[in-house]
């Protein structure tokens, strides 16, 4: 029964991350065209770089690419700290899909987005810094340099 309800939940993770994707894709509301992008996506990483199960890699490179913390603005005398927060999973699947889909627009302008977007993922997934991972890891070690200012955020009651 137990092993039931995590499947479960599992798949509603892959649904949640598909729409999430999908909808990070979207300009204009051309859904059709960002679904159509999506799916070409999954094609490529199955067929050209021979994923196995296109995805739990997109699960797992977004997992790999997710910041664990966010940041609340403080404003104490007059100074304002960036103070660190912990997120929950799907905001931060959230914030790393933008960022990926962010920095695979700004890669090479002669590919199509869909090759953009599984060259990007391919990348993250084998460990090489892209934008994505790089942002990643500056909002880690700012996150690490405001631990001090923590005592300003208010305690719940």
């Amino acid at each position: 029964m137990v092993s039931k309800n995590l499947n479960v939940t599992f798949l509603n993770s892959k649904q949640a991350i598909c729409k999430l994707f999908i909808g990070s894709i979207n300009k204009n509301g051309k859904r059709t065209k960002s679904f159509n992008n999506f799916f070409f996506t999954l094609l490529l990483l199955g067929k050209v770089y021979n994923v196995a199960d296109p995805l739990n890699f997109l699960i797992n490179t977004v997992d790999r690419a997710r910041p664990r913390i966010n940041f609340v603005s403080k404003k104490v005398a007059g100074i304002v700290y960036k103070l660190p927060r912990f997120i929950s999973l799907y905001k931060s699947r959230s914030i790393s899909i933008r960022w990926i889909i962010s920095s695979s627009i700004n890669r090479n302008y002669y590919e199509k987005f869909p090759q953009k977007l599984a060259k990007e993922l391919v990348e993250i997934n084998r460990g090489i810094l892209t934008s994505a991972v790089k942002k990643r890891n500056e909002y880690h070690n700012l996150a690490r340099s405001n631990r001090p200012f923590l005592r300003y955020l208010k305690k719940k009651r």
